[in-house]
């Protein structure tokens, strides 16, 4: 994808290893699968604009938004054919122009990069190997596996800790306390990939997770990466906030300092639970995480001094 082909001088660079797209030919295929699943809302014309307009801070982020935006034109579609569709939008991410780049495509970027630097063409060492950048800190491939490895080795005891306790008592509670089967799994879903995500991010353990990532960083994360969620940041971060109450009566089990960071987050779900902690003493400035930062920056919150 372009988020993973343009950062640094990495493996992005084996794209160009593969055939040249052609954007007509991706054009045309686009308006196929348009006209076969029936899609709403959406147009060639509407794709290639919304490419044009992505912005550059964050690409990544910016590529999970419009494959957000394209799967919700599409309904019932079998496993097939979110392959094709997912293959056909990608390739139209990587064939249509940017405006971010000049007005270029990605694929053109890839070309005028490889005529600079012939050196990195794959075929000049088919055994080298990228190295790998985590955290300021740059390491071999091998040596990047080995860590990984390490890591999961010493999560087992917190994997073990959400497979067999955590998730299974938290559905239990959710069963008793809502009624409807769609409200227990929005909640269960996302306190799973809550935990997921601190794993693959590699926390070892439920207290060594850092406020900052429960309160600010994982629900900006979700609505850019779980691509078939509607949830927004604040209703992410108050179904969360369910879990987290749950942990710590419950499971006896807490994140030191969650509450006092998460001091003035808005809390959005109607059927949420609000943790003691945050009821009885509420705080004095009431600052929400998309708010502008009152420091004058010009910067929201949660990228500013709420960081």
């Amino acid at each position: 994808m372009y988020g993973d082909h343009f950062v640094g001088t990495g493996p992005w660079y084996d794209c160009l290893m593969f055939a040249i797209l052609d954007p007509a030919e991706v054009e045309q295929r686009l308006e196929g699968l348009i006209a076969k699943h029936r899609a709403k809302n959406i147009s060639v014309a509407e794709i290639k604009r919304r490419i044009f307009e992505t912005g550059d801070e964050d690409v990544m982020r910016e590529n999970n938004l419009f494959n957000k935006w394209w799967l919700n034109c599409f309904r019932r579609i079998d496993e097939p054919s979110l392959v094709e569709l997912l293959h056909a939008f990608q390739d139209a991410w990587n064939s249509f122009p940017h405006h971010s780049l000049a007005d270029r495509s990605p694929q053109q970027v890839a070309q005028e990069e490889s005529r600079k630097h012939p050196e990195m063409n794959k075929n000049a060492n088919e055994d080298a190997m990228p190295t790998v950048t985590v955290g300021g800190i740059t390491r071999s491939w091998e040596d990047h596996w080995k860590m990984i490895k390490r890591m999961e080795e010493l999560q087992i005891p917190f994997k073990q800790w959400i497979d067999d306790t955590a998730l299974p008592a938290y559905k239990r509670f959710l069963q008793t306390k809502y009624t409807t089967k769609r409200t227990v799994e929005k909640h269960y879903d996302v306190a799973d990939n809550f935990l997921k995500r601190a794993l693959h991010v590699g926390f070892l353990d439920f207290e060594q997770i850092r406020p900052a990532f429960a309160v600010w960083e994982f629900p900006d994360w979700w609505p850019s990466h779980i691509l078939y969620s509607n949830l927004t940041e604040d209703q992410v971060w108050s179904s969360l906030c369910d879990f987290l109450w749950f942990a710590e009566i419950n499971l006896h089990r807490s994140i030191p300092g969650i509450w006092e960071t998460a001091a003035g987050e808005a809390l959005s779900l109607d059927d949420r639970v609000v943790p003691p902690s945050l009821h009885s003493s509420p705080p004095t400035m009431k600052v929400g995480r998309n708010d502008p930062c009152a420091c004058g920056s010009g910067k929201k919150y949660k990228k500013c001094c709420g960081h």
